[in-house]
């Protein structure tokens, strides 16, 4: 398969695209919890009203037929875990609107070493009724007690910050995350991660002062 490459149009749209969605990084990181699950219910309806269309493109570009048994993984592959995944943090949302933890009603079990494990999957009717026979599992870090993973179970959306959304790292500098999440458009991270460079900290932005993790 042959590909050409994008026009001066198709990447000023990205760009723009690319803007936008910073901008909305920054407008979710300032808004309450209620307004942030009213927020993902709006995605998660905008979604299930796309749904259709997002299969259909992504069957005409593969060149499936209608019928086809495939198109099921479409549907899996694509619509399911954002429609799942805004619902679940929805749930979180307003959990902790409630004063509750996100995590009540999960199960929690021992895994190997004495860790916390939180029982994710399946959770709720849909994830049993399509995933009958899977199940996962996240394990704690050693020393993670019950109590605190209720504790500081989604904490980071605990309300508005300073911060750009859930783009902002405070890992220490000894464990940090895989790649960089850039905070901002004008904040140009550095040089890649590597074991001679773990004593690295977040370089801040010139504009913004948000922390990122180098590249």
């Amino acid at each position: 398969m042959t590909t050409s490459a994008p026009t001066a149009e198709q990447e000023a749209r990205v760009d723009r695209a690319l803007a936008e969605l910073v901008r909305g990084e920054a407008a979710w990181a300032a808004c309450d919890l209620p307004r942030r699950g009213r927020l993902l219910d709006q995605v998660r309806a905008a979604t299930a009203a796309q749904a259709g269309a997002w299969v259909r493109a992504a069957a005409a570009y593969k060149r499936l037929p209608d019928g086809s048994p495939l198109l099921g993984e479409e549907w899996m592959s694509g619509p399911y875990p954002v429609l799942t995944g805004t619902a679940a943090l929805g749930e979180s949302v307003r959990a902790l609107a409630r004063g509750r933890s996100p995590v009540d009603g999960f199960s929690l079990a021992t895994a190997p070493g004495g860790r916390v494990a939180v029982r994710v999957l399946p959770h709720g009717t849909y994830d049993r009724l399509l995933l009958s026979g899977f199940s996962a599992e996240v394990w704690m870090p050693p020393g993670v007690t019950a109590a605190r993973v209720r504790q500081g179970a989604a904490s980071a959306c605990a309300g508005p910050s300073g911060r750009r959304g859930s783009a902002w790292s405070s890992a220490p500098a000894t464990s940090p995350p895989s790649r960089c999440w850039t905070c901002c458009t004008s904040c140009t991270p550095t040089t890649g991660w590597s074991p001679s460079s773990s004593t690295r900290s977040p370089t801040a932005c010139t504009t913004c002062s948000v922390r990122c993790w180098p590249r």
